[in-house]
């Protein structure tokens, strides 16, 4: 009985987390979508105990099993991508993200501030900012990063704008771009969110990029919620590509 409220109390704060960014700036996407639901869907059965004939039990759980290890696995792949080191002369790829009116959001001043640190640690670094304009965006992602990354003390040779990009997949294939006619290194850092780095990291391996991972300090009550969006970004991906 205690095991059961225990597990049914674990329910409502995963729900509270997923919900969370619905009121920090209506974040909504299938990564709170499926975290609300499942969890209510668990409490539900902790709750109500519902009777399921076998066949439908039997196939309940093979699929609650699945969906277990796959989870596992993939968010293993995105651990992992953020500890390899890179060795010698990069370039710095610094991934974009919303821009309100023309200031960085707080995910994107978090990305700015880890990539800063990079490129105060190693002066010679260049650093490609990638990111296209929204449509309820005044400025390009890239050009809001160019004026944070200038206006915090870094030399304006150092920086390429690339703004075209609207996703992840256009990010990394115009960046690319940016980097082999300025002649740059194709060792990349790439900087932007932890959960994002593994997904980024292959699409940048498949432009022709040697690609090393740099995590931004994600808000934490973001985490839950792009996480798992990630897995499904990642599983689409692979269907895809």
């Amino acid at each position: 009985m205690k095991t059961v409220t225990v597990l049914r109390f674990l329910c409502v704060i995963l729900f509270i987390l997923f919900a969370l960014p619905l009121f920090t700036g209506f974040v909504f996407n299938p990564g709170n979508a499926a975290g609300m639901g499942g969890s209510a869907l668990l409490y539900y059965f902790l709750t109500e105990k519902p009777v399921l004939p076998k066949p439908a039990a039997v196939c309940l759980g093979i699929l609650a099993g699945i969906c277990l290890v796959t989870a596992a696995v993939l968010s293993f792949l995105m651990i992992n991508a953020s500890l390899k080191k890179p060795d010698g002369e990069t370039t710095l790829i610094i991934l974009g993200c919303e821009v309100q009116k023309e200031r960085p959001s707080l995910m994107l001043e978090r990305r700015l501030q880890r990539g800063l640190e990079y490129l105060e640690e190693h002066p010679q670094t260049p650093a490609v900012l990638s990111g296209g304009q929204g449509s309820d965006e005044d400025i390009s992602e890239a050009e809001a990063m160019y004026r944070w990354l200038t206006a915090h003390g870094i030399d304006e040779s150092r920086l390429y704008k690339e703004d075209r990009s609207t996703s992840t997949a256009e990010n990394m294939r115009y960046s690319a771009a940016v980097i082999r006619d300025a002649g740059l290194p194709v060792q990349t850092v790439v900087v932007t969110d932890g959960f994002h780095l593994y997904r980024a990291e292959g699409m940048a391996a498949q432009n022709g990029l040697e690609p090393y991972g740099l995590a931004a300090r994600t808000p934490w009550w973001l985490v839950p919620t792009f996480w798992v969006r990630e897995w499904f970004a990642i599983i689409m991906n692979a269907i895809y590509r």
